[in-house]
């Protein structure tokens, strides 16, 4: 039997916070929409949140060790390496209350496998042969080659299982799939809403503390923090610059702000299969050369991270800092050096997300190319269109400015997906280099079959010899934190490396909700309907969770009623505010003329 260890020196895979209460809707509020509800295709953070607490996996491979989910135990692999037994529990099932057997976990990598789905995960089974059950609960699979990573790449959430059937093309892509874990996607609204429900056949270890979780999409950074400040909300991001006042006003990690490990890289990527890059290595090396990582890895602000100039990110299984870039400050005279007689046109697209830092990244980075003769244009997309674009093979960008986030902790994760030439498709893509030289396939090919401090040591001298080489992307940080910004009533907090926010181990205070009403400007009351509540200055009073209170705003002789802010709105005297959370409202007089 293999030993259910990575041998990877990192954190657990959730943190904080305890089991906590049941019950209530979690809301969470973002930015981008969900790329695809498919496992088989969802590559965005967002989609792969969502997937992780309705997907079912063999085991949870985002910690240092591998811990049993559909699986029983440890897989059982043949002397040669290349024959793998995955053990199933029983009682598995869908929400439906179909059962989960190996014929659908052997069907979830088949239909990867199928060309027409064009999926970004078929590189995690370049080494399989085949797959397949072994009656109700043993999932067979035969390699190629060795691959000692084999039940980490099986357990991603691409490889949720799914019922033989399940659509293949890509017009039937958008097919809500049954929920094997704790919650399963109940609606999905595009680029409005996605509602999970609890999956009332789920028996298994994890948390499924709310009852319903609602996302709604559409938030711009700077209003998700309002909206979890004024408990309209209870999962939130915030502008990256406002990280330090968060901090300063709630502390970290003690209830309302958290900076939990993550690790994430941001690079550029360098599009190699367009004019300006193609067969352009001293380009690349000057890019690499010109950016000025002090700069931006500011605009990142607290909690940001570290500097890189490589692809492994510091703190991963086969790091070691080589030292190839400045992380200073930009290296203009080596640059400019390499840059002269390759900068062909001297124009190029540099594409970036018009959300968080992004804007300010993509300027810092057109101000430092520009002073090696390279002239920049800017596109900033939505987050969720910029993902679309730059995964269709021949879109027009030079760089991208992206991130990525290894679904596990092995030098594999952190390369290969991002970096295979093999396993470019016409779209879905996540190689946004669009790398594809043989020579260096060969040598991820290699470094996959290895295993232990040889296989470390194989992938470190691969980024090595990579970043000095070709140079097929600009690294630039490893954002090892991620910071979120939680409501009054998120009584307890727990956090993923790899998928971020563990959504479904969030528990809810439902027990009562404060009211807080201010009289501003001149004088004048707040009142309840019915009568109650009445306040001449600044008051509050605790009410059952839930509870619709309609507040009357009433001036004095002297006074003129001018709108309500806060937790109401507009300039009609008469607002209701339903207390599904701590509420503050002031009402906003002033002296008649």
């Amino acid at each position: 039997m293999l030993p259910l260890v990575l041998g990877a020196a990192l954190l657990a895979g959730q943190a904080g916070g305890s089991s906590g209460p049941k019950g209530g809707t979690l809301r969470v509020v973002m930015r981008p929409d969900v790329d695809f509800v498919d496992p088989a295709l969802a590559r965005s953070p967002e989609a792969q949140a969502v997937e992780r607490v309705t997907c079912r996996t063999l085991y949870d491979a985002s910690g240092p060790r591998l811990v049993p989910d559909a699986a029983a135990a440890a897989p059982s692999v043949s002397r040669d390496g290349l024959t793998w037994t995955f053990p199933l529990r029983g009682g598995l099932k869908y929400q439906t209350g179909a059962d989960i057997t190996a014929r659908d976990f052997a069907y979830a990598i088949q239909r990867v496998a199928d060309p027409r789905l064009s999926s970004p995960a078929t590189v995690y089974i370049t080494d399989i042969a085949s797959a397949k059950a072994a009656g109700q609960a043993k999932l067979v699979v035969r390699l190629r080659r060795k691959a000692p990573d084999l039940a980490s790449r099986l357990s991603t959430t691409f490889f949720c299982p799914l019922p033989p059937g399940a659509p293949h093309g890509p017009s039937e892509t958008q097919v809500l799939p049954p929920g094997s874990g704790p919650y399963y996607i109940a609606s999905w609204q595009r680029s409005r809403s996605l509602v999970l429900k609890r999956n009332r056949f789920y028996r298994g270890s994890r948390l499924a503390n709310p009852d319903e979780i609602v996302f709604t999409m559409g938030a711009s950074l700077e209003n998700q923090r309002l909206q979890c400040e004024t408990d309209a909300a209870d999962v939130c991001g915030f502008p990256p610059n406002q990280g330090a006042a968060l901090r300063a006003k709630y502390g970290v990690n003690k209830g309302r702000f958290w900076a939990m490990p993550q690790t994430t890289l941001w690079y550029l990527a360098v599009n190699r299969g367009d004019d300006l890059f193609a067969d352009n290595d001293r380009l690349a090396q000057a890019v690499n050369y010109a950016v000025d990582r002090a700069a931006i890895f500011r605009q990142g602000g607290a909690h940001a991270g570290v500097r890189t100039d490589q692809i492994v990110p510091p703190g991963l299984p086969g790091f070691r800092d080589w030292s190839l870039y400045s992380l200073k400050g930009a290296d203009k005279r080596t640059a400019k050096r390499l840059a002269k007689g390759s900068l062909r046109s001297g124009k190029c697209q540099l594409w970036t997300s018009n959300s968080g830092s992004g804007p300010a990244v993509a300027q810092i980075v057109k101000t430092n190319l520009a002073q090696i003769g390279l002239d920049c244009d800017i596109s900033a997309f939505e987050p969720a269109d910029l993902l679309q674009e730059v995964g269709v093979r021949g879109a027009g960008y030079d760089l991208l400015l992206t991130s990525w986030t290894a679904p596990y902790p092995d030098p594999f994760a952190a390369i290969a997906p991002i970096l295979d030439g093999t396993q470019i498709h016409s779209r879905n893509n996540v190689n946004f280099s669009y790398f594809d030289d043989p020579r260096w396939a060969g040598r991820l090919e290699a470094a996959g079959t290895k295993s232990g401090s040889t296989r470390r040591r194989a992938y470190s001298q691969l980024d090595r010899d990579l970043m000095r080489g070709p140079a097929p992307i600009v690294p630039l940080f490893a954002a090892t934190q991620t910071g979120t910004l939680v409501s009054s009533r998120v009584g307890c907090f727990r956090f993923n490396r790899v998928y971020g926010t563990d959504f479904a181990a969030l528990c809810l205070n439902q027990q009562s909700s404060k009211l807080t009403a201010a009289v501003t400007g001149a004088e004048g009351t707040v009142a309840s309907e019915p009568p109650g509540f009445s306040c001449a200055a600044t008051c509050s009073s605790d009410y059952p969770y839930g509870t619709p209170v309609t507040l009357v705003a009433k001036p004095a002789p002297e006074s003129l009623f001018v709108q309500w802010t806060g937790g109401c709105s507009g300039t009609n005297p008469r607002c209701t505010v339903t207390l599904n959370g701590a509420r503050t409202v002031q009402a906003v007089f002033e002296n008649k003329q």
